[in-house]
């Protein structure tokens, strides 16, 4: 029977680890890019993705289980069957007066024996206690406060501007400010650029637009709506957000671009395209089915940006998009923000490079956290540029 019990249980068992493991390693890679999941709004498709996953390996646990259960019983119904046979033909003997001694032996084995089904309960109980716990914990964190305030009701596609009023932020558990009194509007149709030293607030400032954190003074909206209240699922519609960490996550090329949902081809060659990658990946062995391993840092930023790109957003967020660009890769990146632009959308970009900061309409310098100047760039030289994109065709 111990022989069964390992055969007949090995291949669910091997599933159901299969199945954790890949649940598991999902749902790891996810908590480390919580910033991009909550930016644009891609919890759904992470959790959707995940409970399939762990369905399949419950299925496979229950498998194995029933099988166990049932060696398992069948092996000790066989053991007490045998040892009540014994010890009733020794009370038997008692009986006859053939013995004298047994029955008292007998009777405390026999009780132990019947008691012990109880006791393997109580053993267990441990489990049952942990398991009362971890649902306490998951109900504590569903309840957290701060996520029962964003508002649940849709909101229009976002046309107009976003606004930062007298922004300020603590940051939880620090004592300074990280952003001071920040103001300024982005229309539509406006390229903005974001400089300043390392620690200045670049990307605390763009976290705060993305509606991550709520700001300890002053307001941050987009087309009159708080950007922190908004829905996530719903506001993830309308931005396209590329952390400073490229932060990519997901079975294939494929789906990290289209935001772990099943995604529109069209949409995601389009994406790829306006990100100047599409070229790089049809070279790939299985092309938009690949791995992400094999692509270098360039590439991986590409293919974020991309993914920011994905659903034509109105409001785009890029934290440093060109700090692992090549020349080309720039001049490509820069001619797809002004193509967007001119198609009313509103951009804000955070960079270093002379080549990105000339292409803007307007550069504002932050230092030690508040806006140190806003200045107007001269335009570059056409000839520095790549030439325009072609819109794509519809499918």
């Amino acid at each position: 029977m111990a022989a069964a019990n390992d055969l007949l249980t090995r291949a669910p068992a091997r599933q159901s680890s299969e199945c954790a493991e890949a649940a598991y390693r999902e749902i790891g890679d996810a908590l480390r890019c919580g910033e991009v999941i909550d930016a644009m709004g891609m919890l759904g498709n992470v959790a959707r993705r995940w409970r399939v996953q762990n369905a399949a390996m419950i299925a496979a646990n229950m498998r194995g289980a029933q099988r166990q259960a049932i060696i398992l019983s069948t092996a000790r119904g066989f053991r007490l069957s045998v040892q009540l046979a014994v010890f009733g033909g020794g009370t038997l003997l008692v009986l006859e007066q053939a013995a004298n001694f047994g029955t008292l032996l007998a009777s405390s084995i026999i009780l132990a024996r019947a008691l012990s089904p109880l006791e393997q309960l109580l053993d267990r109980w441990r489990h049952w206690n942990a398991a009362a716990h971890a649902i306490q914990r998951i109900a504590a964190t569903l309840g957290d406060p701060a996520r029962l305030q964003r508002s649940l009701m849709p909101q229009p596609r976002p046309c107009t501007r976003l606004s930062l009023d007298n922004v300020s932020f603590v940051p939880p558990g620090a004592s300074r400010p990280t952003v001071k009194g920040v103001s300024f509007d982005v229309g539509s149709g406006e390229f903005v650029c974001i400089a300043g030293a390392a620690a200045s607030g670049k990307t605390t400032l763009l976290q705060l637009m993305t509606g991550l954190w709520q700001p300890t003074a002053g307001f941050v909206t987009l087309d009159g709506h708080d950007t922190h209240s908004w829905s996530r699922d719903d506001f993830g519609h309308h931005v396209g957000y590329l952390p400073q960490s490229i932060q990519l996550f997901g079975e294939s090329v494929r789906t990290t671009i289209s935001r772990m949902s099943e995604g529109d081809p069209y949409a995601t060659v389009k994406a790829a395209k306006l990100a100047g990658i599409h070229h790089v990946i049809g070279r790939l062995p299985n092309g938009y089915d690949s791995t992400l391993d094999k692509l270098t840092g360039g590439q991986r930023q590409q293919i974020g940006i991309a993914r920011a790109f994905y659903g034509d957003p109105a409001l785009i967020l890029l934290d440093e998009p060109d700090s692992n660009l090549d020349g080309r890769a720039l001049n490509t990146l820069i001619t797809t923000l002004k193509w967007l632009k001119e198609r009313g959308r509103m951009i804000i970009v955070t960079s270093h490079r002379q080549e990105m900061l000339r292409s803007a309409d307007r550069v504002i310098l932050l230092d030690n956290g508040a806006i140190a100047k806003i200045a107007v760039p001269a335009p570059p030289p056409a000839a520095d540029l790549a030439p325009p994109l072609p819109e794509p065709a519809p499918s």
